[in-house]
């Protein structure tokens, strides 16, 4: 990657900042090459635009946003996860000052990092603090361990179809406090990732979730927002036989349909709008068969689509090389709880507060597209430096 250090995000300070360092303490500056690399490609200037509706125009102007942005990622970047501590451990350090860009002298105190905080979350301060006060009564651990793949029956029955019908009316809650931490995430890191093209086609992604997926309700939203589904059945689903099309005995263990010969049928693919497409498997192989189902030359065809059974028919067959070929991606869910959860440790930092947790969690997602940025551009912060110190001299 060919970048200048004089039209890069407007970062000609940072440089200017840590060339003394670089002349001076050298081995630190190599000892902290990738952190300070990260930072450096993190445009925080789109920022602004989220950021300005939370402040006030006419008072004190506020300072610092972008630097404790930075702040917070550096920490979990370092393996800390003590906001109080780690604001002390900024403040006094020349270098880590310097990285952040903050003046030495003038770095902001512990209380200005949980202001900053506060003000992103969109929600009442005084009803927080209530809910981290309120007493919770005691509720038990289930003492029976689960099997291997067994999960936890529903705390609450029916709540999915709930919300699923009112998302499906565009009436769920408006309550969103996470709302500015999601733009920051969006507009500062993940259109960043986009534009390199580390997400793929964003116009034809693929989600891969982790959760209580395999229900009705959960595959009616998505045929709703035709959104392709890739779920595997639970093992205790139970065939309705009388949602059948005519011409099908019954299904297989894979979602076949059986011919009344039984016989399973030839899948032919998705054909829109039918559904998925299936023909005599003797006609499709123009074999002679044993029986005189239909007069067709063509061969008996049948439909199976979603409105007979949402889980049971998606428009991609379960069976298929199509599917298992997209189902194999769901391990990217997997790498990146492996990410937030173990590289980053975001579970170390011990908060009661959502709004501390989120916090952190949105810091740790916006390293993980940053050590993805500078893998995918080979940037480091010492080409750049020994660049500057060449030109300076």
């Amino acid at each position: 990657m060919d970048v200048s250090y004089l039209d890069i995000f407007g970062t000609v300070p940072l440089i200017l900042n840590l060339l003394p360092f670089y002349y001076y303490d050298k081995d630190r500056i190599v000892k902290l090459e990738k952190s300070i690399s990260k930072l450096y490609l993190l445009d925080l200037d789109k920022v602004r635009p989220v950021l300005e509706p939370l402040y006030s125009n006419t008072d004190c102007p506020a300072k610092n946003q972008q630097g404790i942005i930075r702040s917070l990622v550096l920490m979990l970047d370092l393996g800390q996860h003590g906001i109080t501590e780690w604001a002390k451990t900024v403040a006094s350090d020349r270098l880590l000052c310097a990285v952040c860009g903050f003046e030495f002298g003038d770095a902001p105190s512990v209380a200005s990092y949980y202001d900053f905080i506060k003000r992103l979350w969109l929600s009442s301060h005084e009803v927080h603090v209530a809910n981290t006060k309120r007493i919770r009564s005691f509720v038990s651990k289930p003492r029976k361990k689960l099997k291997a793949g067994q999960k936890l029956p529903p705390k609450h029955k029916g709540v999915v179809n709930k919300f699923v019908r009112l998302a499906m009316r565009d009436a769920l809650p408006k309550y969103r406090p996470e709302q500015v931490f999601q733009e920051f995430l969006a507009r500062c890191v993940v259109d960043t990732s986009a534009n390199m093209g580390i997400l793929g086609n964003p116009q034809i992604l693929s989600v891969a979730a982790d959760g209580a997926m395999d229900n009705f309700p959960t595959y009616l939203l998505l045929y709703h927002w035709n959104i392709i589904p890739y779920i595997p059945l639970d093992a205790k689903t139970k065939i309705t036989m009388d949602k059948l099309p005519p011409g099908v005995l019954c299904l297989n263990d894979d979602g076949i349909p059986i011919c009344h010969g039984g016989i399973p049928y030839k899948c032919c693919g998705y054909s829109y709008p039918k559904g998925i497409k299936y023909r005599c498997w003797f006609d499709y192989k123009g074999i002679d068969k044993p029986c005189k189902c239909t007069d067709s030359d063509y061969g008996r065809t049948v439909y199976l689509t979603p409105d007979y059974d949402f889980r049971l028919f998606t428009p991609v067959p379960r069976n298929s090389d199509a599917w298992k070929k997209k189902f194999k991606t769901r391990t990217s869910v997997e790498r990146s709880h492996k990410r937030l959860f173990e590289d980053y440790d975001i579970e170390a930092y011990k908060a009661r507060s959502s709004r501390q947790r989120f916090a952190l969690a949105t810091m740790a997602a916006v390293n993980v597209h940053l050590d993805a940025w500078t893998k995918h551009t080979g940037f480091t912060i010492t080409q750049l430096l020994d660049k500057a110190s060449r030109s300076a001299t």
